[in-house]
């Protein structure tokens, strides 16, 4: 299955003592819900490294809870295959469909031992598996030849580029096109729907619709198959390029402006500094724009 143009990767929100606050999670969902395609749940935006399997858990069943299995996206990566196939199988059991597992991070691994990775949470779970490639994050740098060799080769669905893989979606497209079955290619970089559309992806992944979700969404509707923009499109498309421009830097950035518009605290788990104050003032002023719309 493919989950549409938006998926939300959407932030965890934590308490000022660092707890998960579940409430304050379960708002921001209803904050994307009418607006968003889907949800990527505990991903980079979402701290899950800084998170614990039950806590995972947590936030994968409140997802259900409210946008059904058809929408959430389960992240169940982790460093090491036996934990990430024990986070899959925990989320398939509670009634998630859809999962996205990152490569292997920390050690250096070879095309084999990412596909050997992934394979392991494929033989695990039904539903729809994509890769997850973030190369600056993971120290894992893949070509779009060697990730199309893996989507084969462990029998995934598809993948989340993220960082420097993002600009190899048109690569991916074309190297898994002589695949007999659908698979979908999404990017992590939020201003870039319109070239990811124009090159066949699918979508993209945006943890800055988790707090402007109605002008993704906007944007998501507006655009034809082919990435093209409709008449009359210009502003839409010019505050689009402004918000991801500003917000999309930081997960603290997104806090605040989630914050700015009564949603969830700023507090984060992991080292995440607060925007400065012109930052936290533009973020101020285009939440102010985006009421007034």
């Amino acid at each position: 299955m493919t989950w549409g143009r938006l998926v939300c990767a959407i932030t965890t929100p934590f308490d000022d003592d660092g707890a998960l606050d579940l409430a304050a999670f379960r708002r921001t969902l209803m904050h994307i819900e009418p607006h968003v395609d889907a949800a990527f749940v505990a991903g980079t935006t979402g701290e899950f490294p800084a998170l614990a399997e039950a806590e995972r858990h947590d936030l994968f069943t409140t997802a259900l809870d409210v946008l059904g299995p058809d929408r959430t996206i389960a992240h169940v990566g982790a460093v090491d295959a036996v934990s990430t196939v024990r986070i899959a199988a925990d989320a398939a059991l509670n009634g998630v469909t859809g999962f996205a597992a990152i490569t292997p991070y920390y050690l250096p691994a070879s095309v084999g031992e990412v596909q050997g990775h992934l394979a392991r949470v494929r033989e695990a779970v039904t539903g729809t598996l994509l890769g997850y490639f973030f190369p600056d994050r993971t120290g894992v740098d893949l070509d779009a030849a060697a990730i199309a060799s893996v989507i084969a080769g462990a029998g995934l669905d598809g993948a989340k580029l993220s960082g420097r893989a993002s600009g190899v979606v048109s690569d991916v497209v074309r190297a898994t096109a002589s695949l007999n079955r659908s698979i979908s290619v999404y990017s992590g970089n939020d201003g870039d729907l319109e070239g990811v559309l124009s090159q066949g992806g699918s979508g993209i992944v945006s943890g800055c619709s988790t707090a402007f979700p109605e002008l993704f969404a906007e944007a998501a509707a507006a655009l034809d198959d082919t990435g093209g923009w409709g008449a009359g499109s210009e502003t839409l498309r010019a505050d689009l390029s402004h918000v991801a421009a500003l917000v999309a830097p930081s997960i603290g950035r997104v806090k605040y402006a989630l914050s700015a518009r009564g949603v969830a605290s700023t507090a984060a788990r992991m080292s995440v500094d607060p925007p400065h104050a012109d930052v936290r003032s533009a973020i101020v002023d285009a939440v102010a724009a985006l009421t007034r719309a």
